[in-house]
C-alpha cells in the first residue's frame, strides 16, 4: 500500500518570480539562462503571455499568427501555464524585447524597431524572425551591432 509522505517531507514547487512588474516590463532575470530554463520547464503563466503581447503593442491575434500559436490553444490554457512549445516562443519574444529596450533605450523605440522593416536584415521585420532560434540569434546579433556602433 502506497502512502503519501508527511507534509513536512514534501518538496515545495518553486514559485517563479514574474519577469515583469507594474513599473517595468522585464527585469534582467529574463536574460539569465537559469531563469529562462526554469520558466521553460514550468511553462510561462498565461498572464505573462498576455503581458508580452500588450508590451509589444500588438494584439493577441497578430502575435499568435507571427509566432505560429493557435488561438484556440491559448484560450484553453487561460489561467494555466502555457505548453512547452508556446512557452519557448513567448520567452524568445520576452528576451528579444528586453534586449531591444536595453540597447535602444525605451520600450516605445524597441517596440517600433521590432515591428519595422530593417535594412540590415534585408528589409525583414525583426519580429517575424523570432519564430525560430536561428532568427532569434540574427536579431540578437543585429542588436549587439547597434549597441557597439557597428552599422546595422
Amino acid at each position: 500500500m502506497l502512502t503519501r509522505p508527511a507534509a513536512k517531507n514534501r518538496v515545495k514547487k518553486k514559485e517563479i518570480t514574474p519577469p515583469f512588474s507594474k513599473s517595468t516590463v522585464f527585469s534582467s532575470k529574463i536574460t539569465e539562462s537559469r531563469f529562462r530554463d526554469q520558466l521553460e520547464q514550468q511553462g510561462v503563466p498565461h498572464e505573462f503571455f498576455l503581458g508580452i503581447v500588450k508590451k509589444l503593442g500588438t494584439d493577441q491575434k497578430t502575435f499568435n499568427q507571427t509566432f505560429g500559436i493557435h488561438d484556440r490553444n491559448i484560450q484553453r490554457q487561460r489561467g494555466k501555464n502555457l505548453s512547452y512549445e508556446y512557452s519557448i516562443k513567448t520567452i524568445r519574444a520576452m528576451r528579444i524585447f528586453a534586449e531591444a529596450v536595453k540597447v535602444l533605450g525605451t520600450e516605445e523605440v524597441a517596440c517600433q524597431w521590432l515591428k519595422s522593416s530593417n535594412p540590415s536584415l534585408g528589409e525583414v521585420i525583426p519580429m517575424t524572425l523570432l519564430v525560430t532560434q536561428g532568427g532569434e540569434e540574427i536579431v540578437l546579433d543585429t542588436l549587439k551591432r547597434i549597441e557597439w556602433g557597428v552599422y546595422a
